[in-house]
């Protein structure tokens, strides 16, 4: 499996959570439970709705992707 490089906010900071709004994170803070992983059934998982946008979780930090 390849790993991938991620900066250390990624780890850091799950989508959504205060800390990574603070950082500029874009991903919906409320979907995902402001970084406690979404719902399912009224059970929270460790799951989360990223912003392909995201300066933190975005398609660019993991793979590169750019957006013009």
């Amino acid at each position: 499996m390849a790993q991938i490089e991620v900066s250390d906010d990624f780890r850091k900071y799950d989508p959504g959570s205060p800390g990574a709004v603070e950082r500029g994170c874009t991903c919906p803070a409320a979907e995902n439970n402001f970084g406690r992983g979404r719902s399912k059934n009224g059970v929270v998982e460790p799951t989360f709705t990223a912003d392909p946008y995201c300066p933190i979780h975005g398609f660019e930090v993991l793979f590169g992707i750019k957006f013009d």
